[in-house]
């Protein structure tokens, strides 16, 4: 891979020619003299001429805005001829490319479309710089460290969106989110006090809040509802019992707290995991939380360890809160890693306690899973579901753990769910309808009309997943090992039998699936992952048992 100054000096060379022979047109169209060989050395010194450069491309990229064309951040609302002069200065002292400079290039790329203006071979160079200079995305000029944030802040702005919806919903049943059925568990408002204490001390060296829990209690929830409660209040001392001003300007004053929300995977990601990272420890203004989903993932991971040590040092360093989720089982191994840095495990999430907190939880998803039912139904359904599970029914662990209660109102929307159900009955159900009948987590409807059967990519996934030891795996590693995980996979191309985990037309909103991202079969809360995941659900009876991965 080329070094970032080989790939600045590209796109400089690239820039260069396209705005020199832009001139030359410019120049012909006005004095009728021919244009100058490719790569000719000469003054260009007219102003008007380039204020008609600048006028060209000032409209590409105009069009290209209102079109939605352009891939790149928005840095500037317009582009001013003062803008432009600063690029041509920089190009002329050979001060580094930075990313916000890409926007301009592909306007090169694609000036005059479809006649296009500059040759095919320059615009094919420019179009590979813009994609170059996606590295570059935390350097952009003069912006004082404001494109680490953007970059950390996108990045988590979609973990968070990503978490919230659980699905979009259908004729008989309402989108639901996480925000409609998160159950509070007594605990969150205690510790986003902490963290809110941390971030107005700003002390380096502060304690790690470790947030412990086996697979499917909720730690993903929990960390999505703290950055719910954090975002929009204030790094500023509690409220005096005796005021002296207002209590407007009490509330005012302070730093605005900004959670970011990260999960481990995003980390890992080829690429973006590596940006993300270099952009992370500038990122942490005045204000920073950072809530990390799912840590034990980077201590089984290759280099996983050594990306948690830089989170957490970058953290420590600045004074920084930062709060992690970990399953309980891997407690231990993370201690190890944090060796003498302090920490404190705050809170352990564990299954719904019986009681008061069981039954707010039933009637939560009662009221938004069961929407056509009148209040008596959802009442006698809530009272079903009590009563199985005191009487000691196996409906019991099925209900009282976040992960399958959520899970078991899928299987039954819009109808209520049966107390009759065990564990095992329920992860049938859930591969029948994720995975046999394709009907995907999160897509505008269910089950379709000659829907692909993904069960045996789906095993081969979870095989190699137990192999490993992980939960999460990289997609263009696996595409490769599939077919081998999986004898009645045949002989055919994997990446065509993979095509079916594409989302399928006007049936999701997400994306195509990135190749380099990692494959995960399903996780303890919210939405599945967005990078090609297939179904959201837990394997069934085809894995042993007890060998099912979770989060």
């Amino acid at each position: 891979m080329a070094s970032e100054e080989a790939v600045a000096q590209e796109v400089r060379a690239y820039l260069r020619r396209a705005l020199s022979l832009l001139y030359d047109l410019e120049d012909r169209q006005e004095s009728g003299r021919p244009p100058s060989r490719d790569g000719e050395m000469r003054d260009r010194p007219d102003p008007l001429l380039w204020r008609r450069v600048h006028t060209r491309i000032a409209r590409q990229m105009e069009r290209d805005r209102r079109a939605g064309a352009s891939t790149a951040p928005d840095r500037y609302t317009t582009f001013g001829l003062q803008t432009f002069r600063q690029l041509r200065a920089d190009l002329a002292a050979e001060r580094p490319v930075t990313e916000d400079r890409r926007r301009v290039v592909e306007a090169l790329a694609r000036l005059g479309e479809p006649e296009y203006v500059l040759p095919s071979g320059l615009r094919l160079g420019l179009e590979r710089a813009a994609r170059q200079l996606w590295r570059f995305a935390a350097r952009r000029a003069g912006d004082g460290g404001s494109g680490h944030r953007r970059l950390v802040d996108e990045i988590s702005e979609r973990a968070r969106r990503d978490m919230l919806l659980l699905d979009h919903g259908s004729a008989d049943l309402p989108p639901v989110s996480l925000r409609d059925v998160y159950v509070r568990r007594g605990t969150e408002e205690r510790l986003a006090r902490v963290l809110q204490r941390q971030a107005l001390a700003r002390s380096p060296g502060q304690p790690v809040q470790v947030v412990l829990g086996e697979a499917g209690t909720g730690k993903s929830s929990l960390l999505w509802y703290l950055a719910e409660l954090l975002d929009g209040r204030r790094a500023a001392a509690p409220l005096q019992e005796t005021r002296t001003g207002p209590p407007s300007d009490e509330i005012r004053a302070g730093t605005a707290l900004r959670p970011v929300l990260l999960r481990a995977e995003q980390l890992l990601v080829p690429g973006e995991g590596g940006r993300l990272l270099e952009s992370f420890g500038p990122s942490l203004t005045a204000g920073c939380v950072v809530l990390l989903d799912t840590a034990d993932l980077l201590l089984h991971a290759g280099d996983g360890r050594d990306v948690l040590g830089r989170i957490v040092a970058s953290c420590q360093e600045r004074g920084v809160p930062l709060a992690l989720t970990c399953r309980t089982r891997d407690g231990t191994a993370l201690q190890d890693l944090l060796g003498r840095t302090p920490s404190d495990v705050v809170l352990h999430v564990g299954d719904f306690r019986s009681g008061e907190e069981l039954e707010r939880a039933l009637a939560t998803y009662c009221l938004h899973y069961l929407p056509a039912a009148t209040p008596v139904a959802r009442a006698g359904a809530v009272a079903d579901l009590l009563e199985a599970a005191v009487r000691g029914l196996p409906v019991r662990e099925v209900v009282a753990r976040p992960l399958t209660l959520r899970m078991l109102f899928e299987v039954y929307a819009p109808q209520s769910p049966s107390p009759e159900i065990d564990a095992a009955g329920l992860y049938e159900r859930y591969w029948e309808r994720r995975v046999s009948e394709d009907a995907r987590h999160g897509a505008a409807g269910h089950a379709v009309p000659d829907s692909p059967d993904l069960s045996w990519p789906a095993q081969s996934l979870a095989r190699l997943m137990l192999h490993d030891g992980t939960v999460a795996l990289p997609v263009a590693d696996a595409v490769g090992r599939l077919p081998g995980a999986n004898p009645e996979a045949g002989d055919g191309d994997p990446l065509e039998q993979t095509g079916p985990f594409r989302p399928r037309a006007g049936k999701s909103r997400r994306p195509a699936p990135a190749r380099g991202g990692p494959v995960r079969l399903w996780r303890s809360g919210g939405r599945p992952r967005p990078r090609w995941t297939p179904t959201g659900s837990p394997p069934p009876s085809p894995l042993p048992t007890g060998l099912r991965p979770g989060t």
